[in-house]
């Protein structure tokens, strides 16, 4: 997938080139030997945390409880989006082995990490919502760029005001974790996992039959036939394009910010952090924001993602 053949900016760098190397030895480890009983055993310990404790190789939250920091999440999210417990109570994500809900315990989605998921798939979901979107009619399509290990796109797909393609454009490795969390904690929902262009060419011509909606994890290098075949109604970036370097942001946007882009929503670091990540200055969201001017898309707002006022979440949208 990504050899030398590739085009620079969809090789994977920045960032991503140390993170893999630092943070993933375990899951590339497994991977390189077929360990499939490793990458399992790797995959239930994400499951069963929610976290990125075992197959990330970051340290686990589990055994310190609810801090006040994630309570302060919870009071926040409820705040700005309206939701509440309930709203956030999707599947089973708690497996006792392999695909296996804990008996016993009742359904639910919060984790130490979910509120951030949710109040990113809340901002699309306000995105469906718009005039801009409902007007039109075309089923949208919805590309997130980085899937992560799948908590946004979980509530999203239970969130959605319409029928939706949920695009999930990421690096194989990380589509491969976002495929196995979604069909454990979505498993009557139509999931799936993209190897070749001819696969998604087949799913886009079969987009409009659909009635609910659907998710495709596509692999970073078909980023140009995603663009193709599934026209950004709402492109949605959750932090990696800061992790990126200025000239692969900018091909990302330039390939995927087209006129049939009504609405892109990126969630990076500000402007006001110079940020050192793996030995990679991240990019501000104010330098993201001026490529997007030039892409045609206005500014409509901007605000906090974090107490920290680490990140913050802008909303562009064409006029």
């Amino acid at each position: 997938f990504y050899d030398e053949s590739v085009l620079e900016p969809l090789k994977i760098s920045a960032t991503w080139a140390s993170l893999l190397k630092q943070k993933r030895r375990q899951q590339l480890r497994a991977i390189s030997n077929s360990d499939h009983v490793t990458y399992q055993g790797l995959l239930n310990n994400l499951f069963q945390s929610e976290l990125m404790s075992g197959l990330w190789n970051y340290g686990s939250r589990v055994d310190r409880g609810l801090a006040p920091d994630f309570i302060r999440e919870l009071t926040t999210l409820r705040v700005e989006t309206g939701l509440s417990l309930e709203d956030l109570c999707f599947g089973e994500p708690y497996p006792s082995a392999w695909g296996l809900p804990v008996e016993g315990r009742t359904p639910h989605i919060i984790s130490h990490v979910a509120p951030s998921h949710a109040r990113q798939a809340s901002h699309i979901v306000r995105a469906l919502r718009s005039d801009l979107i409902l007007s039109g009619s075309a089923r949208p399509s919805v590309v997130d760029l980085g899937s992560g290990f799948g908590g946004m796109a979980h509530y999203l797909m239970n969130m959605t005001p319409v029928p939706s393609d949920i695009i999930l454009l990421d690096i194989p490795l990380n589509l491969t974790t976002a495929y196995a969390y979604l069909r454990v904690t979505n498993p009557r929902s139509s999931i799936v996992l993209v190897k070749t262009r001819e696969q998604l060419e087949q799913f886009s011509s079969q987009r409009e039959n659909i009635e609910e909606n659907q998710v495709i994890l596509v692999p970073s290098i078909l980023a140009a036939d995603v663009a193709r075949l599934f026209p950004p109604t709402v492109l949605h970036n959750a932090q990696s394009l800061s992790e990126m370097s200025l000239a692969t942001i900018r091909f990302y946007l330039e390939l995927l910010v087209i006129p049939a882009t009504k609405v892109v929503i990126e969630s990076n670091v500000s402007d006001a952090f110079a940020t050192v990540n793996s030995g990679h200055i991240e990019v501000g969201s104010g330098e993201i924001s001026r490529i997007l001017t030039e892409r045609g898309m206005s500014l409509l707002s901007r605000s906090i993602r974090d107490s920290a006022a680490r990140y913050v979440v802008s909303t562009h949208i064409r006029l």
